[in-house]
């Protein structure tokens, strides 16, 4: 199994005490990379997946970081690309791609089972892009962008995006893997829409982005493709709910394997949220179809829970899908077809306060809306007489939910994680006994 994570969190970067400082800045497993590309590959990937590289003592230190040091261009957010050793330095998702294309193109067989996972962090700040991706996005500029042009290099890091996924694809084709691959794509949230545009997303028709439980924050795009896809589910599109963590029960399902976990039964956990979608995905009989989705929030509060997706029956036999929002609801607004322009919400407050013109009180009787016909929940159908059963309903899910949910307290930091996450050859998981 070949894991690529490199989506490790926000903000200040954590890079190793120890020999590889001075030629890596990274921040968990080689996020942001510079210096010697040799000495980059070799320090990044023995570190995969370890917030504390090789677990040094003392651990962690924060350090200032940059995603890359090819072709700097002053419309980004970075800072000088010098590096230490004068030498040139690689574009930090290339230098994945890189690796992931030697390890398909060195699978020894078709008989050999092989995971790949990339978590590509191309569409994420720093906004840097390299001069001779941005150049083609020209037109952008020209049409009208901020001063800093964060559209234009929003749209650079989606090609570069675009880029790598081409270039695996191209590598599973190449070594004639590919006929009996199961290639899946999908985002782990909507844009950064946020403070007028400045962060280079746009979800329009959806309302909000990224930080907002607003359709353009947790309704994102993606798609399953390859060989393995069944011929009569090509170009087709599936209508049904499906949430990110889907993927995890449906990929062990498809290997064979269950998600089924006896010692976390046994410590009284619940049973993971997954279900295994694949019959319903590829058109099979017997499948299960998910008929509702929990939606988050950081408030413990209300024990991290905020709404609820649910799908309805419908007598006409096309059912709705609904959508309870409770709380204070951030980034209540709307982006016009182009970005920026001047519809775009102006503020971001995390967590949302009731002041800011751009958050939407749903109070603890909610907001409900029929997103299956008004995907920018335009219209609060809550008041409604003839759906005061379904908010009924929708509210009594939400109770369960919140009884059922685990709320996490942060702890402090623990090196025998990192031990832990060694042992199982550079992944995180339980480390406690």
């Amino acid at each position: 199994a070949l894991g690529l994570n490199n989506s490790c969190g926000y903000g200040r970067a954590f890079v190793p005490n120890n020999g590889c400082a001075s030629e890596l800045g990274r921040r968990c497993s080689g996020e942001w990379v510079r210096g010697d590309r040799a000495a980059c590959t070799r320090c990044a990937l023995e570190a995969n997946l370890s917030l504390c590289g090789r677990c040094p003592n003392p651990p962690c230190v924060p350090r200032s970081i940059e995603r890359w040091c090819q072709g700097y261009h002053n419309f980004t957010t970075g800072v000088s690309c010098a590096t230490a050793a004068g030498g040139p330095a690689v574009y930090e998702d290339n230098l994945f791609a890189d690796f992931a294309v030697s390890k398909v193109q060195d699978h020894p067989s078709t008989a050999t089972p092989l995971f790949v996972f990339f978590a590509l962090h191309a569409a994420h700040t720093p906004l840097q892009a390299r001069e001779d991706v941005l150049s083609q996005f020209d037109f952008i500029a020209s049409r009208g962008d901020k001063p800093e042009h964060t559209r234009q290099v929003y749209a650079t890091l989606i090609s570069e995006a675009d880029r790598v996924v081409a270039r695996l694809v191209q590598a599973f084709k190449g070594r004639g893997l590919w006929n009996n691959t199961l290639h899946v794509f999908l985002s782990d949230n909507g844009g950064p829409s946020y403070l007028n545009g400045t962060s280079g997303a746009n979800n329009y028709p959806l309302k909000g982005g990224k930080m907002s439980n607003w359709e353009g924050g947790i309704r994102v795009s993606s798609f399953v493709s390859g060989g393995f896809v069944p011929s009569a589910r090509r170009g087709t599109m599936y209508r049904g709910l499906v949430a990110a963590f889907d993927f995890y029960a449906i990929l062990v399902g498809l290997a064979g394997g269950n998600t089924s976990d006896p010692a976390a039964a046994e410590a009284q956990l619940p049973s993971v949220d997954a279900l295994d979608l694949s019959a319903s995905l590829f058109g099979l009989s017997g499948g299960v179809e998910r008929t509702e989705l929990v939606i988050g929030t950081q408030d413990a509060s209300v024990q991290n829970v905020a709404g609820l997706l649910w799908v309805s029956p419908s007598p006409t036999g096309v059912p709705q899908l609904f959508k309870l929002l409770t709380g204070l609801v951030n980034q209540d607004a709307h982006s016009g077809p182009l970005s920026p322009n001047a519809t775009e919400n102006a503020t971001l407050q995390f967590p949302p306060a009731p002041a800011d013109e751009y958050t939407r009180n749903c109070t603890t009787q909610g907001c409900l809306f029929d997103v299956s016909t008004d995907i920018g929940e335009r219209k609060d159908l809550v008041a409604e007489p003839d759906l005061a059963g379904v908010v009924a309903f929708m509210l009594a899910r939400l109770r369960v939910a919140r009884n059922s949910s685990l709320v996490r307290t942060a702890g402090t930091t623990d090196e025998g994680a990192c031990v832990a996450a060694q042992a199982r050859g550079g992944y995180w998981g339980p480390w406690l006994k």
